[in-house]
């Protein structure tokens, strides 16, 4: 008689024993035990935030330099500096951006009347400025970690003077390290700043190059001497006139040692300074 295999029954599986630790401490004792902690580490933070703080300061004052405030940043020296253009009359050679006095400017060429484009105005004191003869170059000496250039805009050395010439307005500026064109609005300013420097933007970083292109420029406005008082009438097409409220009557054409000048179409720039990062930024936040 055959008999069927013979079956082993399954062991019965071992329980699974969970062995729990002990309980820890509910949700009020933590916060409890944790303020000690946070409150060191508030103390601690002040202090270090109160220690750095000048640093911290100047460190962000970095990024954000202003010819008024070039903090953390040098003056390149003149000396280190040549400058150049592709326009230059007598008198206002690019030179004159680097010698240190406002009393004289490097100006663009401005277009005559018959040169200007139609819809240009063709007034005779216009200052319309020649695209291709408004660029100057700043070449420096050793390739430099630019950060800022500033101007003083206009022919600065006496007020009077400052608004009978015409004034830079707009100009873009970049480098041979960067060609990015960035855009700059100079003003026309006030009797107490004229002779103030102006901030250019420009691609910062290292460069050996810096090149601003002058694209258009306020008008010369007619104004008076120092001393309207003593100024002799002025003569104009045989008939003589008197300046009357500041303004030139129809046709009246001023002479130098008038009372009255006209205006001078010639803007330009009188003075240029170039900075360099001085060191690094990040060495102002633990060394400065």
């Amino acid at each position: 008689m055959e008999t069927g295999p013979t079956t082993t029954p399954s062991p019965t599986p071992t329980p699974v024993v969970v062995v729990r630790g002990p309980k820890g401490p509910g949700f009020m004792r933590r916060v409890i035990e944790a303020i000690p902690t946070a409150i060191l580490t508030s103390i601690l933070t002040a202090f270090f935030l109160a220690l750095w703080a000048p640093n911290i300061s100047t460190y962000v004052s970095l990024f954000r330099p202003t010819c008024e405030d070039p903090q953390g940043l040098v003056e390149i020296p003149r000396t280190e500096i040549r400058a150049t253009a592709d326009s230059e009359t007598r008198g206002h050679s690019a030179g004159n951006l680097l010698d240190g006095r406002v009393v004289n400017i490097w100006a663009p060429r401005i277009l005559t009347r018959g040169e200007r484009p139609a819809g240009v105005s063709t007034k005779r004191d216009f200052a319309a400025i020649d695209p291709d003869q408004s660029l100057v170059t700043l070449t420096l000496k050793n390739e430099d970690d630019v950060q800022l250039v500033c101007v003083v805009n206009g022919l600065a050395n006496d007020y009077s003077n400052y608004l009978n010439f015409a004034r830079v307005r707009s100009v873009r500026a970049w480098t041979d390290a960067d060609k990015s064109k960035k855009m700059s609005v100079l003003k026309s300013m006030d009797e107490g700043s004229f002779q103030n420097f102006q901030d250019v933007r420009i691609p910062t970083g290292d460069a050996k190059k810096v090149m601003i292109h002058v694209l258009d420029a306020y008008e010369g406005q007619h104004n008076f001497s120092r001393d309207p008082d003593h100024c002799e009438p002025l003569e104009t097409k045989g008939k003589k006139a008197e300046p009357i409220g500041g303004q030139l009557k129809n046709g009246q054409e001023a002479e130098p040692v008038g009372c009255i000048r006209t205006a001078t179409p010639k803007p330009g720039l009188a003075e240029i300074k170039v900075y360099r990062l001085e060191e690094s930024r990040w060495k102002t936040l633990f060394f400065s």
